[in-house]
């Protein structure tokens, strides 16, 4: 029914840009109220937006669906930041980030003007660590002591940590298992002044003893202890084995009916659906699945390859299907957080694709589990040689070779057949 026919005298066309829809008020339409707002908090104080925030003011009056910016604006909070950056209040850095309270809203700001190219690119768990560890040394009392936990994070966790941000892939789990390493250790250098002696002069009777007399995540301290022993900061101990068992994996029948049901069950979301046939076919982990992008597909010969390592494999017309369906109803993409992004899973974050720890979870939910992936593994070891396999995914080829092994598959003339052909 029209405004006339509704009996509705006043005018239904926005006053700025003419537009006859999407009201948030009589005379203005949601986009243009949008960028009046923007304006008004971006002010640098002299009537003007400031001129560096100009590419994230652009984004956000573009955004495709208006009313999810005009309510990040309206939250107390946000445009208290936002002016704080905008009039100079606060430097526009990380440094001057970092002044503001820690919370889930400074950092997505910090995220979008990474996006949008104002501030440099930062990896925030790694940020994250960074913080934690100087903070930690701090705490440590015994000087001795806080030297040592001090050469352990920046020695041995510390490159790990930078590398796994460099290549994208620094988890919350990643940084979470490297705050308990180090808080057990801390711990262990407590236990051992308690019996009077240190890292240097503990005996191995006494590290039998905090093994045997405590709670089992003092196995953490594996990790520590190793760290000395290599480093020649104490002579060698025989430590506890890893508990971690031989995987083992779900039955061969179980993952092809749960690929099938990935395949064709039209209930799962397609995110799920697509990142669980990608561990189901290639036992490629969600810590790499999440960071695909559409340029890692390519056809090839009328048919669809996924890049792997250096490697392009066929990828099954199904699979090929659902790629293609979800390629086209990506989410999160609708915002200023994705402009242009060439993520196959973008995530909630600016910039980022979706949590592998997210995505895990949600995969758990189905059965995608680490059986699963085993499962997968298994079945990719019984056609594909281990050392080839390991340059593929990007494994350590002693684990490829130790798995082959146990499951009883004979490789050893594959070097021997290579060379003859």
């Amino acid at each position: 029914m029209c405004a006339r026919c509704s009996g509705i005298t006043e005018s239904l066309i926005c006053r700025t840009c003419g537009a006859d829809d999407d009201f948030r008020s009589l005379g203005r339409c949601r986009r243009c109220s949008l960028r009046t707002r923007l304006h008004q908090l971006f002010d640098d104080g002299t009537s003007r937006v400031n001129p560096t925030l100009v590419p994230l003011v652009d984004a956000l009056a573009a955004m495709e669906v208006p009313r999810g910016g005009l309510s990040w604006l309206s939250r107390e909070d946000t445009s208290e930041r936002i002016r704080a950056l905008a009039t100079g209040e606060i430097p526009l850095s990380h440094d001057g980030l970092d002044t503001l309270v820690m919370s889930n809203g400074r950092e997505h700001l910090r995220e979008l003007l990474i996006t949008h190219g104002i501030l440099p690119e930062r990896d925030r768990y790694f940020a994250a660590y960074e913080r934690w560890a100087k903070g930690r040394v701090a705490s440590v009392t015994e000087s001795a002591d806080r030297r040592l936990i001090a050469a352990y994070l920046r020695w041995h966790h510390g490159p790990r940590m930078a590398r796994f941000a460099e290549a994208g892939e620094l988890t919350e789990s990643r940084y979470s298992v490297v705050r308990h390493q180090t808080n057990i250790a801390v711990r262990l250098l407590a236990w051992l002044r308690q019996r009077e002696c240190d890292l240097a002069t503990c005996t191995q009777s006494d590290v039998d003893a905090w093994f045997s007399s405590g709670p089992s995540t003092r196995l953490h301290s594996r990790s520590f202890l190793s760290w000395a022993v290599r480093t020649h900061r104490r002579p060698t101990l025989r430590l506890p084995p890893d508990r971690h068992a031989a995987p083992r994996p779900m039955p061969e029948g179980e993952r092809l009916d749960l690929l099938s049901r990935f395949l064709s069950d039209e209930g799962i979301d397609l995110v799920e659906r697509l990142a669980g046939c990608l561990v189901l076919l290639y036992a490629l982990p969600v810590s790499r699945i999440n960071r695909l992008g559409r340029g890692d597909f390519e056809w090839v010969d009328e048919e669809l390859t996924l890049r792997i390592s250096d490697d392009r494999v066929p990828v099954p017309a199904p699979l090929a299907a659902l790629i293609g369906r979800l390629t086209e109803q990506r989410g999160n993409v609708t915002g200023a957080g994705h402009p242009d992004s060439d993520w196959l899973f973008p995530g909630g974050r600016a910039g980022q694709p979706v949590e592998p720890d997210q995505l895990a979870l949600r995969l758990n939910r189905h059965g995608v589990t680490r059986a699963a992936r085993t499962a997968a593994l298994d079945a990719l070891l019984a056609t594909v040689p281990a050392p080839v396999l390991a340059k593929l995914l990007d494994r350590k080829p002693w684990r490829m070779a130790e798995r082959t092994k146990l499951l009883g598959t004979d490789w050893r003339h594959y070097v021997a057949l290579r060379v003859q052909s």
